[in-house]
């Protein structure tokens, strides 16, 4: 069984001690093992995995169930990012069936509890990574058509603009990319 685990980084700083750690919760059976977590920067944690979603309240820790994301999910895991009141979702690449679905990105607003679209990424892909940098969405992934490739994409309006594509080798899970759009990020 799946659970969460509370890790304390006070000591850190002291020679020879160990980070203590304390059990908070085991994952509700209603989520399989693709699960992606973020935090809303405050007192939650969103989890998000096969057909599932729901905040871990950290102050009570009571889980709620809340609304499921907007069409398929994909077989690979989807990854989220946070904010203070939106939780971004990435879906994964489908393996099977209809090639005409792609990733595509969503919002959760955690005040009106409800899903919305932010842009379709006409594009089936493998992502490797998935984050917030400056109020923009950073996406990075692999395909066969473009290899590996980054972009980013606005969330008011779902405009996504190419910082990166055809480069060679394997991305690994994070990233590290210096450019001019980007200047000095390293995730």
């Amino acid at each position: 069984m799946s659970y969460i685990d509370q890790i304390s980084l006070d000591c850190l700083n002291l020679t020879g001690i160990k980070p203590s750690t304390s059990f908070l919760s085991n994952i509700p059976h209603w989520f399989n093992s693709r699960l992606s977590f973020c935090s809303d920067l405050r007192s939650s944690l969103y989890v998000c995995g096969g057909s599932g979603f729901a905040r871990f309240n950290l102050d009570s820790q009571t889980w709620d169930k809340l609304q499921k994301p907007i069409g398929d999910l994909g077989e690979e895991k989807p990854l989220l990012a946070g904010h203070p009141s939106l939780i971004y979702l990435l879906t994964g690449k489908q393996k099977h069936g209809d090639t005409a679905i792609t990733n595509h990105i969503q919002v959760f607003d955690t005040g009106s509890l409800k899903w919305r679209l932010v842009c379709d990424l006409k594009l089936r892909f493998s992502p490797t990574f998935f984050g917030l940098h400056n109020n923009e969405l950073l996406v990075a992934g692999w395909c066969p058509a473009r290899k590996n490739f980054v972009v980013v994409v606005r969330p008011e309006d779902g405009c996504v603009v190419d910082l990166v594509a055809g480069v060679d080798g394997i991305f690994a899970r994070g990233l590290i990319l210096h450019q001019d759009q980007v200047p000095g990020i390293i995730l």
